[in-house]
């Protein structure tokens, strides 16, 4: 599986994004609250404190979500640097994309030898920069073996600088 994404999200795209992300909020709110009057009722006919079993019910239901949530912020940070690290290369020029998944099992010879290979290689015939920010440490070394470097932002994001065109040129007139 190879994902590269180019310089930028369409509107249409950010729109549906966003119109998903607040259906499955409103959902999600929806899981919290319906249990929690559930058993407001229950403590009210029971004759216990209606707002312990509101606020105890509240929260297991939403120990979940909050788990999930401090797990995405933890990650964000490093997003934000292969981000940042895009946006740096850009400004000193030439075109960078961002690369996801461009790594395979060495003895897989169909991922690694030629879906992966036919990537790097329209990248450089294409004179495109890649950032890649590896998921561990297999993943890093594999990445290296690819010809990335760390990058001059952050060393853990790691970048593939284009071929300049006039060795691009050399390498298609010797074919």
């Amino acid at each position: 599986m190879a994902t590269v994404t180019g310089p930028r999200i369409s509107w249409p795209r950010r729109a549906v994004t966003a119109t998903v992300f607040l259906i499955a909020t409103s959902s999600l709110t929806a899981w919290v609250v319906i249990p929690s009057l559930f058993a407001a009722l229950v403590a009210d006919s029971a004759g216990a404190p209606v707002a312990m079993a509101h606020n105890l019910t509240a929260a297991i239901a939403a120990a979940p979500f909050v788990i999930e949530l401090a797990r995405i912020l933890s990650r964000m940070r490093t997003t934000w640097a292969a981000t940042e690290t895009v946006r740096h290369l850009r400004r000193r020029g030439g075109t960078w994309w961002e690369a996801g998944h461009l790594v395979a099992a060495e003895e897989d010879p169909i991922s690694a030898g030629r879906l992966i290979g036919a990537a790097l290689s329209f990248a450089d015939d294409h004179c495109i920069g890649l950032v890649a920010l590896p998921a561990n440490r297999t993943v890093h070394r594999a990445y290296l073996r690819r010809g990335f470097v760390p990058g001059p932002v952050h060393s853990h994001v790691l970048i593939r600088p284009p071929v300049p065109r006039a060795q691009l040129d050399t390498r298609l007139r010797t074919q």
